[in-house]
């Protein structure tokens, strides 16, 4: 897991860790809340541009994870329970991640030697059902 003062920061970020070749896939995790000026549309927009530049650049996709909404409530909904957007985050950076290994010829080596009808990755998570929101977030590990 890597941090980063501000979701600004998060493109740059993302290029750091892809030019490492050390991961498959980042997810770039953040939240812009709105508030009365225009400065909420130019960070937003920065930062999705930036983070698809990343993704387009270095062959590593990068994940648009960052919540942008109007309040603090909206924020909570989206980050937890059922309505918590970093399961479909999730699932997307393993299903990128293995487009990226197709696509670059990476899954050969598993392709000679298993059954084409396994999957490679079995991703069935459920989410808890606590809504407890103070909980600090444990970092996932993904490896492909």
């Amino acid at each position: 897991t890597t941090y980063v003062p501000g979701s600004f920061e998060l493109p740059i970020t993302a290029k750091f860790l892809a030019a490492s070749k050390r991961v498959d896939v980042i997810i770039c995790v953040g939240c812009l809340i709105k508030g009365d000026t225009m400065h909420f549309e130019y960070i937003a927009d920065a930062v999705a541009n930036g983070i698809m530049k990343v993704s387009l650049e270095s062959y590593v996709p990068c994940i648009f994870g960052v919540l942008t909404v109007l309040n603090k409530e909206q924020a909570v909904v989206r980050s937890s329970g059922e309505g918590n957007e970093g399961l479909s985050w999730g699932r997307s950076a393993v299903e990128m991640g293995l487009a990226r290994m197709s696509a670059m010829g990476m899954d050969q080596k598993r392709a000679k030697g298993a059954d084409a009808q396994t999957p490679f990755v079995n991703f069935n998570a459920t989410l808890p059902t606590s809504t407890n929101t103070t909980a600090k977030p444990v970092p996932a590990k993904i490896a492909f």
